[in-house]
């Protein structure tokens, strides 16, 4: 795979210098562009990755935004890199290491124009320091966040089957004959269970099931 910094125009012209032939040209160099880049060079394909700026990451990198501080640019979290894309592209034998954040977030408030503010709000993995920093601003919702916490965990269990697997498509299950359908039956196979199991937590599930029973 070839990586190439500073535009199409470079891409082009490497090419007609080496006489290089691409099967794809991937524009931008962010996560997700490296994610495909690194899918089609392991199935064998010659990929030209661009990327105008002079490191590779997109909302994935950290960089020393203010002298002696370093930043997450935005993708500081890592919920939705699948299990199944690092072991794939062996991710941790190219390096990956995760580091745990604690605490996992830093809110500093400023202060109003009569001097009054100067508080922070500071979250993370213990349940009693959330209780007391949240407290700082509402007790009510202090007390609320299990309860919060836990409904998203709920959804959050619900959708991770659907993040892995492709997308149903209806019109070709509805219009194909019974072959067709048992084919497309992979496809809605984790939508149905999802469904299934968590019908009493997201009621607008249920219908969808129905379209494949």
């Amino acid at each position: 795979m070839k990586v190439l910094h500073h535009g199409i125009r470079r891409c082009h012209t490497l090419a007609l210098k080496n006489g290089a032939k691409y099967d794809a040209v991937i524009v931008g160099g962010g996560h997700n562009g490296l994610v495909a880049a690194g899918y089609l060079a392991k199935a064998g394909k010659r990929v030209c990755l661009l990327e105008r700026r002079h490191v590779l990451g997109g909302a994935a990198v950290t960089e020393e935004i203010v002298p002696g501080f370093k930043f997450s640019r935005a993708s500081y979290v890592l919920g939705l890199l699948r299990p199944k894309v690092y072991q794939d592209l062996d991710l941790v034998h190219h390096g990956l290491k995760i580091y745990p954040r604690d605490p996992s977030s830093y809110t500093p408030l400023r202060e109003d124009h009569w001097g009054n503010g100067g508080r922070s709000l500071t979250l993370g993995p213990q349940e009693a320091m959330n209780h007391q920093q949240i407290s700082q601003f509402s007790v009510k919702d202090a007390e609320a966040l299990p309860q919060l916490e836990a409904l998203l965990n709920k959804f959050a269990e619900a959708i991770a089957p659907l993040l892995d697997a492709s997308p149903p498509d209806i019109n070709k299950f509805h219009n194909s004959g019974l072959k067709g359908k048992v084919k497309e039956l992979s496809s809605v196979t984790p939508l149905v269970k999802t469904g299934k199991r968590h019908t009493h937590i997201i009621p607008c599930v249920s219908p969808l099931c129905l379209l494949f029973i």
